[in-house]
């Protein structure tokens, strides 16, 4: 009896399963552009509430007020601003470009990439139901209804509103957007024969979306190990093992090694560094291993806000866990153990919940493990990992229902889906603008300063001193240690004209936060106010040195170098803040005035109308008496 090689048995075995894995299986077709218009199209009905939801929170620092943003050809400094996150800040200048600080642009552009990002979660199912180890299972046959019901349920689930109506949290889909995308196209150049160019095309375009993927958040550097997980969970033909003699498998390890590498010394210093938390019901230090410890129980939260949708929250008041044996730390460890070992043993007979589980953990690995970001929850960090539950929602309730009752199987993923659309719908008007959303994370965390902080500013900006005052106290009552506090009510002082009492918070404000370099420069504006200009201009130019890049510095000291008379050292400081902010109305004035000073009528005059040009009206008046 002639004996079999098993090596080239099991050769010739992996090319019947690539062979029968090509196009049949994964043809992309008219019907999968149908799917993506209509998933698009749901998803702005959704979101639809949303067009003209105000800049929230971070979004004021990092949208707002900052001038890296104001140029589409400033790329340099939107490089070094941030090297991890070039790609979504680039996103917020095209945004800026095209319509200033109107949000619906910036919405419209969130919802078109989560809807994108659903489309890619449909496909990426579809590729796994065709993988060689689950083509010949009855899911393959029912796989793009299948994969269509995760692509729903994600679009539609009330816990993405974080990463979408939040304009922000951009980083958070987009990024997620080219790592789908990633690995959709290394599966579709591994289904693809070697002999075809259009394989090369595919582990190009994987390469492509990877680097979009690195360079718009830092949670993308888990991509090469989600690709390791694709490539042993589905791509290996059943039976065969992974031989460490393999050129491939060599030259894999060694890129794993180089990106853990790349990792550790990226992030070594915040996971060997302790650092003061400002913003929460006391002062805290926050630790790599505290932070640990809080993520377990923290872990167990996101699972439950993925199972069950409730009270969902901007901004949770979660204790922070100081030592394993703190029950909350042994308890949930446990029970993500449990979890684990459910995903390991479910390995060979249920490989897709397998994968959902270890895909969830691998993604959410940087947000939740020791490296310690200052706030140790947010919703928005679910947005990567929820394709791993989705996948496995879909596809439990295929097993369930398809064989006998299908029709009661698509009727539950439509109620899931509306239920889940009616929840978005309804958390979106939340983040209408400011107060509703500041009032709606009182009501559930009545018991953290930052809340109370945040609705007081936005009473403040419009005009509702009383409401912003009681804010501020009741911020300061429960955290007596909390600059920004401080600052906001030295802010509310200065608009009462109670110059004093503004001037003793900014300089607690400082006390508690010497590099808070914004309480510098409005306290100079109170000593302005108060005609003492030397102690301005000092206080300006320390908030130059703590932020060379703080425009309004600048300006200020510029006004007070006008008030004396030192016009050389005015125009200096003005050139610097409109090159640092092209859009500064205010800067443009105060040069006007300045070149008007010196008999430089033409450019002051220029300046000026530019000045009104951009909607500062104080210089209309100055223009029509000078410069008609």
């Amino acid at each position: 009896m002639k004996k079999t090689n098993p090596k080239t048995k099991s050769t010739v075995s992996a090319r019947k399963l690539r062979a029968a894995s090509k196009n049949k299986f994964v043809a992309f077709d008219i019907k999968d552009i149908l799917v993506l218009i209509g998933i698009v199209v749901f998803g702005f009905i959704l979101y639809s509430n949303t067009f003209n939801s105000s800049f929230h929170f971070d979004d004021l620092d990092n949208l707002q007020e900052n001038p890296i943003i104001r140029s589409l050809s400033n790329v340099q400094s939107i490089w070094e601003y941030s090297h991890t996150r070039f790609l979504a800040y680039y996103s917020f200048a095209l945004n800026y470009h095209f319509s200033q600080l109107d949000v619906t642009g910036y919405h419209i552009l969130n919802i078109l990439i989560h809807g994108i990002t659903a489309w890619l979660v449909y496909w990426l199912a579809v590729l796994i139901f065709s993988s060689p180890v689950l083509k010949d299972k009855p899911i393959a046959k029912d796989k793009k209804v299948v994969a269509l019901a995760a692509a729903l349920l994600f679009v539609a689930h009330p816990l993405a509103t974080q990463s979408v109506t939040y304009i922000i949290q951009r980083m958070s889909s987009m990024a997620a957007m080219f790592y789908l995308l990633s690995i959709a196209m290394y599966m579709m150049g591994r289904y693809t024969q070697p002999e075809q160019t259009k394989k090369y095309l595919y582990f190009a375009g994987c390469a492509v979306a990877a680097i979009g993927a690195m360079l718009t958040k830092e949670n993308a550097f888990t991509l090469p190990f989600a690709i390791l997980l694709v490539e042993v969970f589905f791509l290996q033909p059943p039976g065969r093992s992974i031989s460490f003699k393999d050129y491939r498998v060599i030259l894999l390890g060694v890129v794993l090694l180089l990106f853990v590498a790349v990792g550790y010394f990226k992030f070594a210093s915040f996971v060997h560094t302790s650092f003061k938390i400002h913003s929460d019901v006391a002062d805290r230090t926050l630790s790599a291993s505290n932070y640990l410890y809080t993520q377990f129980s923290v872990i167990l939260k996101y699972i439950q806000l993925l199972l069950v949708p409730a009270r969902l929250n901007l901004d949770y008041d979660y204790k922070l866990v100081y030592h394993f044996t703190d029950p909350r730390s042994i308890t949930s460890f446990f029970m993500l153990l449990a979890i684990l070992a459910l995903g390991v043993t479910l390995f060979k007979k249920q490989r897709i919940f397998s994968f959902g589980i270890f895909w969830f953990f691998l993604t959410l690995s940087i947000e939740s493990s020791i490296i310690p970001l200052q706030d140790v929850i947010f919703e928005h960090r679910t947005y990567l990992p929820s394709f791993g539950f989705f996948l496995c929602m879909s596809y439990g309730i295929y097993l369930l229902t398809w064989e006998h009752y299908k029709k009661v199987g698509i009727a539950a993923v439509a109620l899931f889906v509306v239920v889940y659309g009616v929840l978005t719908f309804e958390r979106n008007k939340v983040w209408e603008n400011e107060i509703t959303l500041w009032s709606d994370v009182i009501e559930k965390s009545p018991h953290k300063a930052r809340c109370y902080n945040n609705r007081g500013d936005d009473f403040m900006e419009e005009g509702k001193l009383s409401e912003a005052m009681d804010d501020f106290n009741k911020a300061l009552e429960i955290y007596p240690g909390f600059a920004m506090a401080y600052y906001n009510r030295a802010n509310v002082y200065k608009k009462q004209e109670k110059f004093q009492e503004s001037i003793a918070d900014y300089t607690k404000a400082i006390e508690l936060w010497p590099d808070l370099h914004k309480a510098y420069s409005n306290r100079g504006n109170i000593y302005k106010m108060i005609n003492r200009l030397e102690e301005a201009v000092t206080d300006y130019s320390y908030a130059i040195k703590l932020d060379p890049n703080y425009f309004m510095a600048y300006n200020n000291r510029a006004s007070v170098y006008i008030m004396q008379h030192k016009i050389p050292e005015a125009i200096q400081d003005l050139n610097q803040s409109i090159s640092l902010n092209p859009q500064c109305a205010e800067c443009f004035g105060n040069r006007g005035l300045a070149e008007m000073s010196q008999g430089n009528r033409q450019m002051g005059c220029m300046d000026l109308q530019q000045a009104v040009n951009l909607g500062f009206k104080p210089a209309a008046e100055v223009l029509a008496q000078n410069c008609r």
